[in-house]
């Protein structure tokens, strides 16, 4: 748990390139982690040094899954194996490789699912995982949403999908028969048969 905590905290410094909140100067040695909890903003002090130390020459299970143009995945023959990553996530996850030190195996989920809560409270997919500590990280254009974050921890976010979905307004009909148009034919009628 302590290395993925750390690990998502330098995804969240590689992200914001360590440049100060409001401009105001800052030891670039440490990184202030803020978290909004129901009492407020927590605010963690994470050393990077220390944060280099235990990543340093380490290999972390990670888990992925094929979603241009944020993750580009090479697959063997048999489908299974991943040869080569690229993408929007992997060039931050690269960087943060060179720069820590540590190395990675990239795994898919095993139900190739991206993660939701089933009714007996466990989790699938890549959020599965991660929670279960079977991998350290998930790498993936995640949606970032209040029920997985109850799973698991996520950097800040890095982008917004700027799509919306456009309706034409209602047609306006006769007021006649404004009661009974919710309903199907069948149904309206039913009283009168």
């Amino acid at each position: 748990m302590k290395v993925k905590r750390l690990l998502l905290l330098l995804l969240l410094i590689c992200i914001t390139c360590c440049r100060p909140a409001g401009g105001a100067a800052r030891d670039r040695r440490s990184l202030q982690r803020r978290s909004w909890t129901s009492d407020g903003f927590d605010v963690e002090e994470v050393r990077l040094r220390q944060a280099r130390q235990q990543l340093w020459n380490r290999t972390l299970q990670v888990v992925t899954i094929h979603r241009p143009p944020f993750i580009i995945l090479k697959m063997a023959t048999d489908g299974k194996t991943i040869l080569d990553a690229q993408g929007f996530c992997f060039e931050m996850l690269n960087a943060l490789k060179e720069k820590y030190g540590f190395r990675t195996e990239l795994r898919l989920p095993y139900d190739g699912n991206w993660g939701k809560r089933l009714e007996n409270g466990t989790w699938n997919g890549m959020v599965g995982m991660v929670n279960r500590s079977e991998v350290n990280l998930g790498v993936a254009g995640f949606t970032i949403s209040q029920v997985r974050e109850e799973g698991i921890d996520f950097t800040i976010p890095f982008y917004e999908e700027p799509s919306a979905i456009l309706m034409p307004p209602p047609k306006p009909g006769s007021k006649l028969f404004a009661v009974v148009r919710p309903f199907s034919w069948g149904v309206s009628t039913t009283p009168w048969q």
